[in-house]
């Protein structure tokens, strides 16, 4: 009778084990799938190019940051600002040296169809970025992408 009362607590015990264990792997796979909306923070390249996703509710503050990170060890880099309105993000492009706009003959540092973002950006850069004073900055549309850049003379 001993063995069979035991036998039947070790069935429960490992029962509720087994249950709990069940339970527990159904919390985490729904909240991985609800953290899926978002992307990873930051994926980056030795180079210095790399993608960063900004929350668009802390965009102002956190590309505030990241701008002046990233122009103080890249001055004459390039920031390509996108929105994507399914994870409410901005994915931020980087590369650290600035093409040269053919046009205007000018160092490209943001790039995006937002425009406030463009203007934030140069903003930050004219701030942050070491030995640009007496530069002009300014940007242009060109079917709905925003450029901004930087002459110096």
């Amino acid at each position: 009778m001993k063995k069979l009362v035991k036998g039947a607590l070790f069935l429960a015990i490992v029962g509720t084990v087994i249950v709990g264990c069940e339970k527990e792997d159904s919390i985490s796979s729904t909240e991985i799938s609800d953290n899926n909306l978002t992307k990873d923070k930051t994926v980056s390249n030795k180079d210095g190019s790399g993608i960063t996703y900004i929350s668009a509710n802390n965009f102002d503050v956190e590309f505030d940051v990241f701008a002046e990170l990233f122009f103080g060890d890249h001055p004459e880099g390039l920031i390509e600002l996108e929105y994507l309105p399914d994870t409410e993000q901005y994915a931020l492009t980087t590369e650290d040296t600035v093409p040269i706009d053919p046009i205007t003959n000018a160092g490209v540092i943001c790039r995006s169809s937002d425009l406030e973002a463009v203007l934030g950006c140069l903003n930050r850069h004219h701030r942050f970025a070491i030995g640009f004073d007496g530069c002009d900055y300014s940007y242009t549309q060109n079917a709905g992408v925003y450029v901004g850049d930087v002459t110096c003379p």
